[in-house]
């Protein structure tokens, strides 16, 4: 409560002085009206424009973020057909993803092959594998930033969209003219339906039960020309309950629940300032039961993180060029992972009958932050950057840089320095982007992730071909090495603590991006060459080893053609091929056969001397796609017909010794995926 209270005063404090400075300077400012902030592209820094993210085939045939993501350089994909994604060289948990500057710590639908941010509300897309801003911390491989487009003051607007994965509502109404708006909006997923109309094709599955949905609602409020206030809130769930015909059973489920609220002030002389609060929190349940006739009760992991925060972020001129960004920011968290919970009925319905909470802690973390950006000679843009941390009595630096800066007139040269500190470790089990995998702590013996990157490249392009070259060099510390990352349904999740192991990164790569485009016509290709190893002091005799999703090669190669474009139709075909080195998988140096002291046969593996010492096949995706666009009577038409995984190819993630066959299996999770959406707005 006593750092609470000092928070709180100290963000009042700077909040008192902004304003009262602005008093002061409404008769002594200095700085010429003129002044203008030229608001270049930052290095490091990449703009997903909306028509660009529709041009990304998609197994939902719907816009996802995290998709168009995984096609960029310097990405490698986890799992294919999945929403997983690693950044040079950098870990699943290090990436941040963001909406409206609040963490979303469960990303995903529909077992990860779907964003819980509806296509509808997306305004903006950053995305940022270096050069982060100063106000963003807790993270150590990259940021996702997505921005809401908020409601319309003027007219109201509404969105019906049904495709075979999901169906969504959109609304958003002016309240008050040109004062306030309400935005809504809904999906659902008839995904159980579908299962129960077409179960006796499947070999496997005896029974599916689902509940999929999302909801989000938000308010906007222009108090006055100055001042401008949003209040909004996010609602997800997906669950899964899972009959095998071998009578078994397996259960999952996440939600999130966030709520918050930014305000937003413009003060004189181009100064503003923006107060944001906010709660995220997310919950995560997997289980699994063997039928009997004596079982009435099963066993679920359950993972609780719930994050409050407040960020006071102030922006001004800075001399004739530049602008100056200051402020606070604190975050409290409660973490309870590896919860063990003992219940009956059903994952819809459950009366738990004991629980074990042994792992419940609650963290906090106080920032100041501080960064310049300056305009340079020819429009080039310079941006320092300061952030400290304090947390568990002691304080954590973090600095970095950013220069993109013109030469001639179609070349530059671009580079970025960032040293980072993560807070909170992902517990990596296989990465499905399923949002199961569980979040801890640091704490006296297991300490923060840190990391250090360099960048640095050359950019060149006209008004038609574009592209870049640079190359990277990534060093990490405090990695967590997960013992038990396959066992999903194992209770020893609960003494997670035993079975981490801390250790040191090292990435290099180069990238490679090359754009066309002219009226009918874009092509987009990327080419990243990378090698990332880890090393763990109780992991492969402390030697340094391959990490699991050292993807050698990784290139992409979309393009989108306009065949037709009138006044009221326009119709684009689309096509991305995607080609990346296998995976790594560590294989047992071989198998033996036993008999136990009761005479029953035993088959055992032989460990392996080395980690992750087999590479998997080579993962290759082509997508294709048509989207439809119409005007009839004033309403907007959109047909998107995808074909995601074309040639039906089986990208293995993991290997699995089957022993009636005495034979190892490559698994494989997306086969070829068709996509219909239709989406009505008026």
């Amino acid at each position: 409560m006593k750092r609470l209270f000092l928070l709180s005063t100290a963000l009042s404090f700077l909040a008192v002085s902004v304003l009262a400075q602005d008093q002061e300077r409404q008769i002594r400012d200095s700085i010429p009206p003129s002044y203008s902030y030229a608001q270049e592209k930052r290095a490091g820094e990449t703009i997903l424009k909306i028509e660009s993210l529709k041009a990304q085939v998609s197994p939902t045939g719907r816009v996802n973020p995290i998709i168009a993501v995984q096609a960029m350089k310097g990405v490698a994909i986890g799992v294919d057909g999945s929403s997983s994604y690693f950044v040079r060289g950098g870990t699943l948990g290090g990436n941040s993803i963001l909406l409206n500057g609040v963490p979303i710590y469960g990303s995903t639908h529909l077992f990860g092959i779907e964003s819980v941010i509806p296509e509808g509300l997306i305004s903006d897309v950053r995305f940022y594998p270096g050069g982060f801003p100063s106000e963003e911390g807790n993270l150590t491989s990259s940021l996702l930033s997505i921005t809401t487009r908020g409601g319309s003051y003027i007219k109201h607007e509404a969105e019906l969209s049904a495709s075979n994965f999901l169906a969504s509502a959109y609304m958003s109404y002016p309240v008050v003219k040109e004062k306030a708006s309400v935005v809504v909006s809904g999906r659902w997923s008839p995904i159980g339906l579908e299962y129960q109309m077409l179960k006796n094709l499947s070999r496997g599955v005896k029974e599916l039960s689902s509940v999929v949905y999302d909801l989000y609602a938000e308010t906007d409020v222009s108090i006055n020309a100055n001042s401008k206030l949003r209040v909004w809130g996010l609602a997800t769930r997906d669950a899964y309950d899972i009959n095998w015909k071998n009578i078994s059973r397996a259960e999952f489920s996440w939600s999130n629940k966030i709520a918050a609220f930014d305000w937003s002030l413009s003060l004189k002389a181009g100064r503003d300032l923006i107060l944001r609060g906010f709660y995220s929190g997310l919950i995560t349940q997997q289980g699994q039961q063997t039928m009997s006739e004596i079982a009435e009760s099963y066993y679920s992991i359950a993972n609780k993180i719930g994050e409050k925060g407040m960020i006071l972020e102030v922006k001004r001129p800075l001399l004739r060029s530049g602008q100056l960004i200051y402020g606070l920011s604190l975050r409290s968290s409660e973490f309870n992972p590896g919860s063990l919970q003992y219940y009956s009925g059903s994952i819809f319905a459950r009366k738990i009958q004991e629980e074990y909470s042994a792992n419940s802690s609650e963290e906090m973390v106080l920032s100041a932050f501080l960064q310049s950006d300056f305009t340079l000679w020819n429009r080039g843009l310079f941006t320092g950057k300061y952030r400290v941390n304090h947390y568990h009595a002691h304080f954590y630096h973090e600095v970095g840089f950013s220069l993109r800066q013109p030469l001639f007139q179609n070349i530059g040269i671009e580079a970025t320095y960032d040293k980072t500190v993560q807070f909170y470790h992902t517990l990596e089990g296989l990465p499905l982007g399923w949002s199961l995998d569980m979040r801890v702590p640091s704490n006296q013996e297991i300490t923060p992730e840190r990391a250090d990157q360099y960048y640095a490249g050359v950019f060149f392009g006209n008004a038609v071909f574009s592209g870049s070259v640079g190359g990277y060099i990534k060093n990490m510390k405090g990695l967590i090495y997960f013992k038990q990352a396959k066992e999903i349904f194992s209770p020893g999740l609960v003494n997670w603590k035993e079975n981490v192991d801390q250790g040191t990164g090292y990435s290099k790569g180069i990238e490679v991006e090359v754009v066309y485009s002219n009226r009918a016509v874009s092509l987009k290709g990327t080419y990243t060459l990378s090698k990332t190893d880890r090393v763990f002091s109780d992991i492969n005799g402390g030697v340094p080893f391959p990490a699991r999703y050292d993807r050698r090669h990784a290139g992409s190669l979309s393009g989108e053609y306009v065949a037709l474009q009138k006044d009221r139709m326009h119709l684009v075909v689309c096509t991305m091929i995607t080609l990346q080195s296998g995976s790594r998988e560590t294989v047992p140096a071989g198998r033996y056969y036993g008999v136990t002291l009761s005479g029953d046969s035993v088959e055992m593996d032989i460990p392996s001397i080395k980690i992750n010492n087999y590479r998997m096949p080579a993962l290759f995706r082509w997508d294709a796609g048509i989207r439809i666009d119409t005007e009839i009577n004033g309403r907007e038409n959109h047909f998107n017909l995808g074909i995601y995984n074309l040639t039906n190819r089986h990208n293995p993630f993991i290997l699995t010794y089957d022993q009636e066959e005495s034979a190892w299996k490559a698994v494989s999770l997306l086969p070829i995926m068709p996509s219909l959406n239709y989406t009505l707005e008026f």
